[in-house]
């Protein structure tokens, strides 16, 4: 479902899945009714969900599966994209009521607009990154340097290390100058990094 800013929800009768819309939107009168709760979900995500999200939906909007996920924990969520309002949402079943020998009468259903808090979230996320490459990436050859070992890889699981150095580097700098040191630095920094695989890292 697509809705406002504030939380949409409906009441799901667990005995046939039936449904009555507490609050709704333009989004959620596009799309085609259907008696069932779960087929009028699955109708709202090929409406307007985004693709990369469809097939997990699908999945997750499954009676029995979300009947246990709430007798288990209270609720059910997952988090997916609107292509039609361009907004990141949150859809959550949770216990609405239930029957006298204690088993689940209703369900409620509800809609949330996430979409500020993933912003904010991705935001700082992005300082952090910014921080971060701040103080543990070298900025002569663009690798992680030995502050990043000692304060980042140290808490890391590690099978291996391997060091080196680049042979006749004096020889480099008395000949080409430090300028053609720093460039050997550069193009070895890219060698290594071109050549370990994406679970390891290139320290200098």
């Amino acid at each position: 479902i697509v809705p406002r800013v504030e939380l949409d929800f409906s009441e799901i009768d667990v005995s046939d899945m039936s449904y009555r819309m507490i609050s709704t939107n333009e989004y959620v009168e596009m799309v085609d009714k259907d008696p069932d709760a779960l087929q009028f979900l699955r109708n709202n995500v090929a409406a307007s969900v985004a693709e990369s999200f469809r097939a997990g939906l699908y999945e997750w909007l499954d009676k029995d599966r979300i009947l246990a996920a709430v007798e288990e924990h209270g609720s059910t969520s997952m988090e997916f994209y609107s292509e039609g309002a361009h907004r990141w949402f949150e859809g959550i079943f949770m216990v609405g009521d239930r029957n006298e020998d204690g088993s689940l009468a209703h369900l409620v259903y509800g809609c949330q607009d996430t979409t500020k808090a993933k912003l904010q979230n991705l935001d700082q996320l992005k300082k952090i990154s910014e921080f971060e490459k701040e103080i543990y990436i070298d900025s002569l050859s663009g690798i992680r340097n030995r502050r990043f070992l000692n304060e980042k890889l140290i808490y890391e699981p590690c099978k291996a290390v391997v060091m080196a150095d680049i042979d006749l580097f004096k020889e480099v700098n008395d000949t080409a100058g430090h300028q053609g040191g720093d460039e050997a630095i550069q193009k070895v920094a890219k060698i290594l990094e071109q050549s370990v695989r994406d679970d390891d890292v290139v320290i200098r």
